[in-house]
């Protein structure tokens, strides 16, 4: 498959082709051309058939000698429109190879950079993970400090209740109950 700079390429060398192609049958056919304009114009004097039957045309020796004469210079040009379209070649494949090596410094930049973003998530869960644990940690802490706190306010309290018990216990006159005992004839035991 041609890139679009060789198919350019290809499509001027026919279309060069073509044209001189073109140019020499018009050239071929304006000779002709000029050649009936003097005749017709009456410049050749004689217009004498031997005359014109002498006319030079061109013939197949004089063709494969103009052939052979410019195939050193069609085979230089054919030459430097192939080294044309290698050099065109290999500048397509290192444009490619470039682009190839810029695409994978993309995609390893890119994954770098996922990579830190993943690491960051990571580092962020933990810190909220051990935040967490902390607030926790200190809920607890607080809840324990808040139950000693109310423990030691009952013990207080208990104590304060104990001591006013004693104080009124002592100011309280003792009441004397005086009960009167009967004592039974004693029964012998026997054994």
């Amino acid at each position: 498959m041609f890139h679009p700079k060789s198919r350019f390429l290809f499509i001027l060398v026919i279309l060069v082709g073509v044209i001189s192609t073109y140019n020499l049958e018009k050239l071929d056919a304006n000779d002709l051309a000029d050649h009936n304009f003097v005749l017709s114009n009456g410049i050749l004097v004689n217009n004498d058939a031997s005359k014109l039957s002498s006319f030079p045309k061109e013939n197949s020796f004089d063709v494969d000698t103009r052939e052979k004469r410019m195939a050193p210079l069609n085979k230089k040009r054919m030459k430097n429109k192939l080294n044309q379209i290698k050099k065109q070649k290999q500048k397509e494949i290192e444009a490619h190879k470039r682009n190839e090596r810029h695409l994978k410094e993309l995609l390893r930049k890119q994954q770098k950079q996922r990579e830190a973003a993943k690491r960051e998530q990571q580092k962020q869960q933990q810190l909220a993970a051990l935040k967490k644990a902390l607030q926790l940690k200190q809920l607890k802490e607080r809840q324990l400090q808040e139950r000693l706190r109310r423990d030691e306010e009952r013990l207080k309290k208990l104590e304060f209740i104990h001591n006013k018990m004693k104080k009124t216990q002592v100011t309280v006159k003792p009441h004397v109950i005086t009960k009167t005992i009967k004592v039974l004839p004693s029964k012998k035991i026997l054994w």
